[in-house]
């Protein structure tokens, strides 16, 4: 798989989806693998990758997770826009960063962004870098290009990564006078998922993880669009595009929740650590029925 993902050109690629030859130094389309049947007995088998749905389900995949990633900037930058802003900067890393699939991906979603942005500002003053994959020939060539520096002799356990840069943003933002702290999840957890409902094969949010504080209950349902039955359906992910409406019912998780059958009354659903929440009811504001604790997964 990894050849397969990491090797991929333009030629390649164009070659797969015309049924075409092509060949991927270290990638067999055809190979044997030892498997257990339904009787547990180790048995060799011939197995053929498809290499064009093979692509497809890469594509999918691929551009679904650069779709959080923009829909998570899109979050980040509406809380905390900053007016000097006029590039954000992408470095390409992870196991999946050389394919030509992940820079294509980013590189569409960028131009989707940037028409959007126009759009909405009618300003065409921002813009959005993707460098070469870091610890990649191409990346050294950038590097000498835009810095002057020469790291293509460099060990590879030398190179920034990342992660490097992961760990370098973090001690530059940190309060310098307090120095470096490990904060306890148990003190203050951050509540993983967005709890929401399905409307026409989407999930729509109607509590957002940033607003969810342990034991503070918040609106889930009103008595008006409560109808007093004795579950509650909540669908739940942890996906950044769960703020768009536009993730589709697959990419979801759904639990229901014992409760007690009651009228006339709001629901309401407050998170007890940063997995596991309880329901309750309130009449006049007055909490009457508690479910029991329920962990996400």
């Amino acid at each position: 798989m990894r050849p397969f993902l990491e090797k991929l050109d333009a030629n390649i690629i164009e070659a797969i989806e015309e049924n075409e030859e092509f060949n991927i130094e270290g990638f067999e389309k055809d190979f044997k693998t030892m498997l257990f049947d339904r009787d547990g007995v180790e048995t060799e088998c011939d197995l053929q990758v498809d290499c064009k749905e093979l692509l497809s389900l890469l594509k999918d995949k691929i551009n679904e997770s650069v779709a959080n990633f923009f829909a998570g900037f899109s979050k980040v930058m509406a809380e905390n826009i900053d007016d000097q802003c006029r590039a954000f900067h992408i470095f390409l890393g992870g196991n999946a960063r050389r394919s030509a699939l992940v820079k294509q991906a980013f590189e569409n979603a960028k131009e989707k962004q940037l028409k959007d942005y126009n759009q909405k500002t009618s300003k065409d003053d921002f813009t959005f870098v993707i460098y070469e994959p870091l610890g990649t020939e191409k990346s050294d060539k950038q590097i000498l290009e835009l810095t002057g520096e020469d790291v293509s002799n460099t060990p590879a356990y030398l190179k920034p990564t990342c992660k490097t840069g992961v760990a370098f943003g973090l001690l530059e933002s940190r309060d310098k006078a307090k120095g470096i702290e490990m904060p306890s999840i148990s003190s203050n957890p951050v509540f993983k998922y967005d709890l929401g409902i399905e409307i026409e094969g989407k999930f729509h949010a109607k509590i957002h993880r940033d607003s969810l504080k342990p034991n503070e209950y918040q609106i889930f349902q009103t008595k008006e669009e409560w109808g007093g039955f004795d579950e509650l359906e909540i669908r739940y992910s942890d996906k950044a595009l769960a703020n768009t409406n536009t993730l589709n019912i697959q990419d979801m998780q759904l639990i229901s929740i014992a409760l007690e059958e009651v009228e006339e009354v709001d629901v309401k659903v407050c998170c007890v650590d940063s997995q596991s929440i309880k329901v309750g009811l309130f009449k006049d504001d007055q909490l009457i029925y508690e479910s029991e604790v329920e962990k996400l997964w």
